[in-house]
């Protein structure tokens, strides 16, 4: 299910219904298990806030181009970010590179000056034999201790 929102093939309610008959949750359970109550890395937020003048942000996510609201609203998605990318919206999904390149030319830069996070090793692992830095998100202790060196943040 997930693989197929990701590229735009299954909507959130189509999403939902399935998920709600695989788990054996109703819908309402179902919903709120995948899409509400997420926790919002107000540290990592922040940091990302600070950068804004210096530093090109965007948001690329492996998600239905309708399963985005329960991690940011629209506004937000100018706040923090220059360029938003969702998988399900554009047709492809990490790790293709396609992804990367629509991003790369969206932000106007080179492969070599982006520094991608993620949460998946093997998507860091990838970037990184297209030329990017790349860092394995874990907890933010983690992720400022590997971007200050890759940024010259102090």
């Amino acid at each position: 299910l997930d693989k197929q929102a990701a590229v735009g093939k299954l909507s959130k309610v189509g999403f939902v219904e399935q998920a709600s008959k695989i788990t054996g949750q109703s819908i309402s359970e179902t919903e709120e298990r995948f899409f509400e109550g997420v926790d919002f890395n107000t540290q990592l937020a922040e940091f990302v806030l600070t950068i804004r003048n210096r530093y090109k942000t965007a948001l690329l996510s492996n998600i239905g181009a309708d399963m985005m609201g329960g991690f940011f609203g629209q506004s937000d998605y100018a706040k923090y970010f220059d360029e938003v990318i969702l998988s399900g919206a554009v047709g492809v999904a990490k790790p293709d590179k396609a992804i990367f390149e629509l991003m790369r030319e969206r932000l106007g830069v080179s492969f070599d000056e982006v520094v991608m996070i993620d949460d998946m090793q093997s998507t860091i692992d990838f970037v990184k034999t297209l030329g990017m830095q790349g860092i394995c998100y874990k907890d933010f202790e983690q992720f400022m201790f590997e971007l200050e060196p890759l940024l010259r943040l102090k």
